[in-house]
């Protein structure tokens, strides 16, 4: 079951990551309501598509267990990108939140995750660089729960579609059902294998 379902999260990263990068170097290709508005400044609209896409990518090998047991240094390359990726997408995201599709809860939706996505990265370096690892890569977990809701949007976003709901509507839903679940399944596995750890991993450290 573990390895089906380390397929089945690379098949969609690498997927969503394909698409993104599609969208970032042919921005025809995105949807018209998202592509009009960034026509004249696609500026945004690059930088989180195609930061997006490589966090996406490279997120999937530094939450494997054995890549970073096993690849050390590379670990250690890998997250350094990975953490640029996210800063390049996230700050994008940010400003992007501010005119999403949807009003205030659309805004605020998008606008949360873009703020927890670049928190989790800072809070995982800082811990890193105190040299704690467990509480690091908790962080770093929390972090790629996030990144993953580029997944999870497109994974809603046809199925509201296919149930012939108004856009609008389902939009901002999608906003918050998007990253919110993520979220709480990655804390959901911190308490189930080790509640103490979880809880230390959000403390202050000496």
């Amino acid at each position: 079951m573990k390895r089906v379902g380390w397929i089945t999260l690379i098949f969609l990263a690498m997927g969503v990551a394909g698409y993104a990068f599609a969208v970032g170097l042919l921005p025809e290709l995105g949807p018209q309501a998202i592509v009009s508005k960034f026509s004249g400044f696609p500026l945004p609209l690059w930088a989180h598509t195609i930061g997006g896409g490589i966090a996406l990518v490279l997120g999937v090998f530094q939450v494997h267990p054995r890549f970073r047991s096993q690849f050390t240094q590379s670990h250690r390359r890998v997250g350094k990108a990975y953490v640029l990726a996210v800063f390049l997408s996230g700050s994008a995201g940010l400003y992007m939140a501010t005119i999403a599709e949807g009003g205030m809860i659309t805004e605020l939706g998008f606008g949360m995750l873009a703020i927890l996505w670049l928190t989790t990265a800072t809070m995982a370096i800082i811990r890193i660089r105190q040299r704690n690892i467990s509480a690091h890569r908790a962080w770093m977990i929390r972090n790629y729960a996030l990144t993953l809701s580029a997944v999870t949007l497109r994974l809603y976003l046809p199925a509201s579609l296919a149930s012939d709901l108004d856009f609008l509507t389902a939009y901002m839903v999608i906003a918050w059902m998007c990253w919110v679940p993520n979220l709480i399944i990655a804390e959901w596995f911190f308490v189930r294998n080790d509640p103490i750890r979880a809880a230390a991993s959000v403390l202050p450290s000496g």
